[in-house]
Order: C-alpha cells, then sequence, then structure tokens
C-alpha cells in the first residue's frame, strides 16, 4: 500500500493477491507431514533417520521398544550406540553402498544382539533426497522377523531329525511331492528298488515308474487318495517294480506330510514281504 499526490488530492495505491490456493497448499503439506508422522510414529517396524555417517536423526516408538528408552533418547547416537557391534558395522557397510550408488538396499535376512537377546530383522535402506537431488539422509526400516525365523529353524530341524530317523529305518521309505516324484529315500528303499546301484540316488525318480503300467498306478493313486483324505493314510499290499524289472509283493503305507494342503507330498513306507 501506497500514497500517490495528484495535484492537491491525495491516493492511496494498494496490490491485492490472491492467496488462498497457496494457504491450501500448505495446509494440505502440514495435513499430510503430520499423518506420515503418525504412520512412522505408530509402526510395527523400527523406523530411523540416519545421516550420512550413520549417526541418528529421529526415531519411532518402535525403536523406542526395542533399544529401551524414549525415541528422541537416541537422536545424535552413533549406530554401534544401539546396535550390536557386528550389526553397526554392517549397517555402515551398506549406508556406504548406498551412498556410492544412490540405490536403496534390502537385507531379507539381517542378525543383530540387542540387549543380550537375538534378533532377526528384514531391513530397508531408503536414500531420502535433498530439492537438488542429493541424499541429505538415510531411512532404515527394520522389520522384526524373529519369530518367523525361529518358526523356519524349528522345521528345518524337525526335518533333519525325521530325515534322521526314516534313514535309520529298515523299511524302505521316502518323501514324494504332489507330483509323485522323490524328494528324498533312505538307503533301504534304494537297496528295494535299485539292488544294482544304477542310479546314485532315487531323488528326482518318479514313483510312478515302480508300479506295473500307468493303469495300475492311477488305480491305485485314485483310491490311496481317497482313502487318505477320509483316514488321512492309506495302508495295503501291492505289487511294484525294481528298476531291474523284478516284481516284488510290498506293504505300501502312505500318509500325507501336511494334511493341510489341498495338494500335499506324501511319505511312503514300503515293507518287502
Amino acid at each position: 500500500m501506497s500514497y500517490i499526490r495528484y495535484g492537491d488530492k491525495e491516493f492511496i495505491s494498494a496490490f491485492i493477491r490472491d492467496l488462498s490456493d497457496r494457504i491450501a497448499k500448505e495446509k494440505s503439506l502440514h495435513e499430510n507431514e503430520y499423518k506420515y508422522r503418525m504412520i512412522v510414529e505408530n509402526a510395527d517396524a523400527v523406523i530411523m533417520f540416519l545421516s550420512l555417517d550413520g549417526v541418528s536423526l529421529s526415531a519411532n516408538r518402535a525403536a523406542g521398544r526395542l533399544f529401551g528408552g524414549k525415541p528422541q533418547e537416541f537422536v545424535g547416537k552413533s549406530l554401534h550406540d544401539l546396535w550390536s557391534p557386528e550389526a553397526a558395522d554392517a549397517l555402515i557397510g551398506y549406508i556406504r553402498q548406498l551412498r556410492n550408488t544412490g540405490n536403496a538396499i534390502s537385507i531379507n535376512e539381517f542378525p543383530a544382539i540387542i540387549n543380550g537377546r537375538r534378533y532377526w530383522f528384514k531391513v530397508n535402506l531408503q536414500p531420502i533426497k535433498d530439492t537438488d537431488g542429493n541424499i541429505s539422509c538415510i531411512q532404515v526400516l527394520a522389520d522384526d522377523i524373529t519369530s518367523l525365523k525361529s518358526a523356519q529353524e524349528n522345521i528345518i530341524q524337525f526335518e533333519q531329525m525325521y530325515r534322521a530317523i526314516l534313514a535309520s529305518s529298515p523299511h524302505g521309505q521316502c518323501m514324494i511331492n504332489p507330483g509323485w516324484n522323490i524328494v528324498w529315500a533312505n538307503d533301504a528303499m534304494k537297496g528295494i528298488f535299485d539292488p544294482k546301484g544304477t542310479l546314485l540316488s532315487l531323488e528326482k525318480e518318479s514313483f510312478k515308474q515302480f508300479f506295473e503300467g500307468e493303469e495300475e498306478f492311477e488305480t491305485y493313486r485314485k483310491s490311496s487318495r481317497a482313502a487318505i483324505l477320509k483316514k488321512g493314510c492309506d495302508r495295503r499290499d501291492v505289487t511294484l517294480v525294481t528298476l531291474d524289472g523284478d516284481a516284488i509283493k510290498c506293504n505300501l503305507s502312505l500318509v500325507r506330510m501336511d494334511p493341510s494342503q489341498t495338494a500335499p507330498g506324501y511319505v511312503a513306507t514300503i515293507t518287502v514281504q
């Protein structure tokens, strides 16, 4: 606003600018920023923002629960202050790689010991760039997958134990996938069907070939599947054929490996009569 004198008269000059759009955009920006901050704060995964040197700039509540403390207490702390030495060194290496390439990094299984407890994380490191396109900081998202990893390890241990039991069995035993291909067989199984040692292993071999013909196999497959769906297992006397072409009378027991699946694999036990 300004005053203008023209002769003996005075005028006021005023310029009016419509700031409605600007105010609306700023309001929307603040609202989006607030929503994003709330999402980060309340996320189940650990989310931290680090400087390019690996110093914590901010952290969410999940980080506080993991490391023990309030999120604001972690500001200014290095990775070695929070993570185990091995995990901190690994993260620093990933940060160095990210700075050199500018590309995000994902680690599916990242181990770390925190406060004396072993954890497994799925970690994602994402570069945050400024308006000039330069990396200003790094977002680290660490999703705790310890329970899933423990379950997987338990399954592996159980499978190893189960295979050890089957391997020592005097009966021929094998695991068959839904396509009726052998995925594992014990020594007794190989001794029954490959007595001359023609093959190094029965793995990947088709279980169908041990039947006298395609028709015999299909008859057995359909009837055994019906029995398994009803009782969970099938046991019957059958005539099978070795790789040398010799017919053998035996008892064949078939059990589903995972009853929860619609097309599960099986464990077969063969006892020669």
